[in-house]
């Protein structure tokens, strides 16, 4: 059984005294090229910094969850030579991550990815050549330790089923039909019965350029020629590659040494180098360069995926450039029933709350809103606002807020005056009956 542990300077070593490095006992079957699944589960590191490492050896890489790497070698053992130099190869990479972290990493090698990741998981250590091997290897593992369902493990259970080794027993047919297909799906993973190919880790798109013009830059005009070549490149990657681009760095290295790092963010992601940069151009004004420029860095953040239907704000991340993004609001509906509640703002780089989908007013509303409301005179008991009003719809009551101590109750009416002024009023319920106007139609 393969076992990997951090022992200092000393080897890892098989269980039984047999080397990894030593050539394969008689009674052990020698791996050859065929489809064989490397699961190192690595406990304190995520997996995102161990992919690295695995695609020093294969190609077809996957993360088997947060923290279990998983590896296609059958493809990879000619061209390292064998077993023993495929995994110096990469022990020696794991080593670096490892170098001041005491966590012990496990691996498991055999024809199942399911298998290769519960045997690492569960720190049985083992290399399985053939796939009618995996019923001896994954016998005494417990059903506690499966990845399912605890009510689904806690009726295995009840009935005596505590090890795999007592699920084997079974027959297959009345297993499905007693615990459903979940479990049955799984068994046959495990013992590679069901063809199963996890997606592969492609590591993320990255854009980098550096320009180092021929002579030093020593005003705006000239650094934005040079950024327009930058431009350029980039917009070409973001085709190619069917991207769209969020935000960006732009690192100005100056003759004196120091460096200005002008990050590019736009609202929506997008593609337009023009866009790209007038932003550019109002984040340099809002810096004064102590120095020439002798280079420059374009780095990509955050990169997405094209869509056709992508939106576009250019005049929005234009205002935030200029104005800064904490200055730039929009307008956010909100699950409130009085009118001068129902609407609030954020900042236009926060998402959108799921609010201006859900929450519509059940009433006709205006958009523009006075605040507060405007106390209107009455002739007759008729409301007037430079002339006098002619309801033309309502009464819609409102009712709210009484649990706020700041009860409300209002009859709202849309109304019209001789001025061709359409208005949106109502009238308090009590004792007074006052009118106001609250807001104005479009």
């Amino acid at each position: 059984m393969l076992k990997l542990r951090r022992a200092g300077a000393g080897a890892r070593h098989l269980r039984g005294g047999s080397s990894l490095t030593s050539a394969p006992p008689r009674n052990r079957p020698v791996l050859r090229s065929r489809t064989l699944w490397y699961a190192i589960h690595h406990p304190g590191l995520s997996v995102h910094q161990t992919l690295p490492a695995g695609l020093r050896i294969s190609d077809y890489v996957c993360a088997a969850g947060a923290e279990t790497l998983l590896i296609e070698i059958g493809g990879s053992l000619r061209y390292f030579g064998g077993w023993r130099r495929l995994h110096e190869t990469l022990e020696q990479h794991l080593d670096e991550l490892y170098q001041h972290q005491p966590e012990v990493y496990r691996g498991s090698v055999t024809p199942s990815p399911a298998a290769s990741t519960l045997l690492a998981r569960c720190a049985r250590q083992k290399v399985v050549a053939h796939s009618s091997e995996l019923r001896s290897a994954l016998a005494g593992i417990t059903i506690a330790e499966l990845p399912l369902a605890a009510r689904l493990k806690a009726s295995l259970q009840r009935c005596g089923l505590f090890y795999l080794r007592d699920i084997w027993r079974l027959p297959a047919a009345q297993l499905r039909l007693r615990f459903g297909r979940e479990l049955s799906e799984y068994l046959d993973r495990l013992l590679a019965l069901r063809p199963e190919r996890p997606p592969r880790w492609q590591p993320p798109p990255q854009f980098s350029r550096e320009l180092y013009p021929e002579y030093p830059l020593h005003n705006t005009a000239a650094i934005v020629h040079h950024v327009v070549s930058l431009f350029a490149e980039y917009r070409e990657f973001l085709l190619r590659r069917h991207l769209l681009s969020a935000q960006f760095d732009l690192m100005l290295h100056l003759s004196d040494g120091q460096q200005l790092a002008l990050p590019v963010i736009t609202r929506y992601a997008s593609r337009d180098t023009s866009l790209f940069l007038a932003l550019f151009e109002l984040a340099l004004e809002k810096h004064t360069l102590t120095a020439d420029v002798i280079g420059l860095t374009l780095s990509s953040i955050s990169l997405q995926p094209y869509s056709p239907d992508q939106q576009v704000n250019g005049l929005t991340d234009m205002l935030s450039a200029r104005l800064g993004a904490d200055n730039v609001l929009r307008l956010q509906l909100a699950e409130e029933h009085a009118p001068e509640f129902s609407s609030a703002t954020q900042h236009w780089h926060s998402p959108p709350s799921l609010l201006a989908d859900t929450c519509a007013l059940s009433y006709r509303a205006p958009a523009w809103l006075l605040r507060p409301a405007q106390r209107l005179r009455q002739l007759h008991n008729r409301p007037i606002y430079k002339s006098q009003l002619t309801l033309l719809s309502g009464p819609q009551r409102i009712e709210t807020r009484w649990w706020a101590g700041n009860s409300i109750r209002r009859d709202y009416y849309v109304a019209r005056n001789r001025q061709g002024s359409q208005l949106w009023i109502y009238q308090e319920l009590g004792s007074t009956g006052d009118w106001f106007l609250h807001g104005f139609f479009c």
